[in-house]
This record gives structure tokens, C-alpha cells and sequence, in this order.
């Protein structure tokens, strides 16, 4: 997604670099990098285990996981769309 970015960016970088936007869509994407690092492990487990077998917490975690992804998504496509 960042290289891809980068690539699409690049003939228009100066551009890019003056829309508050591009920034806000950055830390989108820097959210999805770091809740796919973060759930990692968990993630695992949770495709070996059923949902409600997992504890309270990880289940909690794995929720708001999705919602942290689900935000991350809707929100770099939005503006990527509407904005840029």
C-alpha cells in the first residue's frame, strides 16, 4: 500500500505535500500498518480457535482490531476518492 502510494505520488509531490489531506490519508495508512502488526499473533490463535472459545480479552482485541481496520479502509478511500 506506502510503495504503491509512493508511486502514484511521486509526479505530483510537491502538490501532495501541501494538502493537508495527503497527511490525513497517510496516518490511515499507517494505522492499517500497525493494527496488521500488532494482531498478528492474536490472529493466529483465533483462526485455530473459535470466537467463543477465546477469552475476554482477546476477543475484545479482535474487535477492536476490525474496527481500527474497517476505519482504517473507509477512511484512506474516502479521502483518496473525494479528496485527492
Amino acid at each position: 500500500m506506502i510503495s504503491t502510494g509512493m508511486f502514484l505520488a511521486i509526479p505530483e509531490w510537491e502538490y501532495r505535500l501541501s494538502q493537508p489531506q495527503f497527511f490525513i490519508k497517510m496516518g490511515f495508512v499507517l494505522l492499517l500498518v500497525m493494527n496488521a502488526v500488532a494482531i498478528g499473533k492474536l490472529s493466529k490463535k483465533a483462526g485455530k480457535i473459535p470466537f467463543a472459545q477465546l477469552t475476554k480479552k482477546e476477543k475484545n482485541i479482535l474487535l477492536i482490531s476490525g474496527a481500527l481496520s474497517v476505519l482504517g479502509w473507509v477512511g484512506a478511500a474516502t479521502i483518496g476518492l473525494l479528496f485527492l
